[in-house]
């Protein structure tokens, strides 16, 4: 008689596996870099102001409406990459791929929590005259002003902006007072069109974290 085929056994269904989500690697929670650089062993926190119901400053440009809260995102990112890049450990108050809010105790209990070595709090000017112009920067207490300085100097080399002041850094008192040397930058006036136009511009934003 004909010799009939062995039957093979069935091949089971491969079980279906849980699809893992994809890894945020948003700059608030990369891991730590590896690499060597001159901060290595630096915490740096990036306070971009204001966000969610807190707009801040408004400007218009190009028929369109500009919120602070957005205008100083893109600087907090390319300050991220270029301060991790240098070594550092670097978190933000509030994420760059989403609207996100913090409030200034929650800030400074951020920055505190984290032991970091500098706070470097990113904004943008209004006023009511459309005329003024110019970079400021400001510090609260004896121990910030170094690091005003460092970042008016390094940003004006970079960009040769105007500072509207006529000291270089002036003092200020803040909500957010964290123990570590705090300075805070207004880029520029989001009052005055032609200011606006050039602190959008990404040229502007890379040289001014170059600083």
């Amino acid at each position: 008689a004909e010799q009939q085929p062995q039957r093979q056994p069935e091949r089971q269904a491969p079980v279906p596996q849980e699809r893992q989500k994809p890894r945020d690697t948003s700059p608030e929670v990369q891991p730590r870099p590896e690499k060597e650089g001159p901060l290595k062993g630096k915490v740096i926190i990036i306070d971009p102001g204001h966000g969610e119901h807190d707009d801040g400053a408004h400007g218009h440009l190009n028929g369109k409406d500009v919120k602070e809260k957005d205008l100083v995102m893109p600087y907090s990112a390319m300050l991220v990459q270029k301060l991790r890049a240098a070594g550092a450990e670097v978190h933000l108050t509030r994420p760059v791929d989403r609207d996100g809010f913090l409030s200034l105790e929650d800030r400074t209990r951020l920055a505190d929590g984290k032991q970091a070595h500098a706070v470097l709090r990113i904004h943008a000017n209004h006023n009511d005259k459309s005329t003024v112009t110019g970079l400021e920067t400001y510090w609260q207490d004896a121990h910030d002003k170094p690091l005003a300085d460092a970042m008016y100097g390094g940003i004006i080399n970079q960009t040769k902006q105007q500072n509207r002041q006529n000291d270089k850094v002036r003092h200020k008192v803040f909500k957010m007072d964290p123990a570590a040397p705090s300075a805070l930058i207004e880029v520029g006036y989001m009052s005055n069109k032609d200011e606006l136009k050039k602190i959008s511009d990404p040229a502007y934003m890379n040289a001014t974290t170059n600083g």
